[in-house]
C-alpha cells in the first residue's frame, strides 16, 4: 500500500483512473442547461473535479487546461460556462502558480462575457483565486491583488447582484 499525498496509506484509485475520471467529469460540465437537472448534473461534475483536484494536486492541470483553452472562446454559452467551471473547481486542489495563469481569461469573462451565468462563475473564480492566494503566501499576494482592478471588480459585482436579484 502506497501512502497518499497527504502521508496516510492509500490504494491511490483515483490516481489510477484519472485520466478517465477527469474526461467523464469535464463532459459533464458541457451538459449545463437552463433546465434545473441538467444544471444539476453540471454542478455535480464540478463538484467531483474539484474533489479530484484536492486528491491529485497539480496532476488534474494537463487534463484540465486543454479543455479550458478549447471552450474559452466558444461562442456558445454552455463551452464558456463548461470553461470556465472547470478552472473553479481545481482552485483548491492545484499549486498557487496555476491559478494566476487562469486570472486573465477570467477577469475578462466576468467583465465581458454576455452571459450572466458564465459572468457569475467567473466572479466567483477570481474571488477564490484572490482568497487562495493570499491564504498561501501573504508576502506574494500584491501581485495578483494588484492585476485586479477593483474598483471595476467591486462596482461589477454590485451589478451582478442586482441583476441576479441579490440586492
Amino acid at each position: 500500500m502506497k501512502l497518499s499525498r497527504t502521508g496516510k496509506p492509500g490504494h491511490r484509485f483515483v490516481e489510477t483512473a484519472l485520466t478517465r475520471l477527469v474526461s467523464e467529469l469535464l463532459g459533464t460540465l458541457l451538459k449545463h442547461d437552463r433546465n434545473d437537472d441538467i444544471c444539476k448534473l453540471a454542478v455535480a461534475g464540478g463538484t467531483c473535479l474539484g474533489l479530484v483536484a484536492r486528491t491529485v494536486g497539480d496532476a488534474v492541470i494537463p487534463l484540465v487546461r486543454p479543455f479550458v483553452l478549447e471552450n474559452i472562446s466558444n461562442t456558445d454559452w454552455r463551452y464558456r460556462q463548461a470553461a470556465t467551471r472547470a478552472c473553479g473547481s481545481y482552485l483548491e486542489g492545484v499549486s498557487v502558480e496555476y491559478l494566476d495563469s487562469d486570472l486573465p481569461y477570467l477577469l475578462t469573462a466576468m467583465k465581458e462575457d454576455q452571459d450572466r451565468h458564465v459572468q457569475a462563475t467567473a466572479q466567483s473564480c477570481v474571488i477564490a483565486v484572490a482568497r487562495k492566494r493570499i491564504e498561501d503566501s501573504p508576502e506574494k499576494s500584491c501581485g495578483v491583488i494588484q492585476q485586479l482592478p477593483l474598483p471595476s471588480l467591486l462596482n461589477k459585482l454590485v451589478r451582478l447582484r442586482h441583476k441576479q436579484g441579490d440586492f
